[in-house]
């Protein structure tokens, strides 16, 4: 026997159907739902210091070492409190001697106490002239309360690119530095 078809069964059978998908559709729409994550927030912290130490060159006749130029340091670490013990980080930096020159550094930062955290990354000195290379820092921070501190840092800057370079040589910092830092 061959079933026969209704237009009041075919539209019965539609209004099941629409309505079964209508209420898939919403229970996906509640399971896709994602609220914000009241389990993770974004940590900054920003620092405002001056350093200075000694710079090196290969001039050809030997390394040449001298006094490196002060300069001024802004900086930003940015991560999440999930995983407190990594963040980004960026130093803009203006040094203010003999010539004004500016750059910034680019990184990785690794807390390994609250205090005491390393900078690996990638330095560049933009104007007037250029160099680039690779940067790693220790800075320890002197607590003076929950959200303020002074930072002391020691640095090593090996810039093997660029046109600042005597006799195409690898110029070198190591720099130590103070300053203010603040979570935000």
């Amino acid at each position: 026997m061959i079933p026969v078809l209704s237009l009041a069964n075919v539209l019965s059978r539609s209004r099941g159907m629409r309505r079964l998908a209508r209420a898939l559709g919403i229970l996906l729409a509640v399971c896709a739902w994602s609220g914000a994550a009241s389990a993770q927030s974004w940590v900054s912290d920003v620092q405002l210091g001056v350093s200075s130490g000694f710079e090196g060159s290969d001039t050809g006749l030997g390394p040449q070492w001298q006094r490196a130029r002060s300069r001024i340091v802004v900086g930003l670490d940015l991560g999440n409190d999930e995983n407190q013990n990594e963040a980004y980080g960026v130093r803009s930096f203006i040094e203010i001697e003999r010539t004004v020159s500016v750059g910034a550094e680019l990184g990785y930062v690794r807390w390994f106490m609250p205090e005491l955290s390393f900078f690996f990354g990638g330095v560049g000195v933009f104007a007037p002239e250029t160099l680039f290379g690779g940067t790693v820092a220790a800075t320890y921070v002197l607590p003076m309360g929950k959200k303020f501190g002074i930072p002391i840092w020691a640095s090593i800057n090996a810039l093997p690119f660029g046109s600042d370079r005597g006799n195409d040589g690898v110029v070198v910092w190591t720099l130590l530095g103070v300053g203010v830092r603040g979570r935000l």
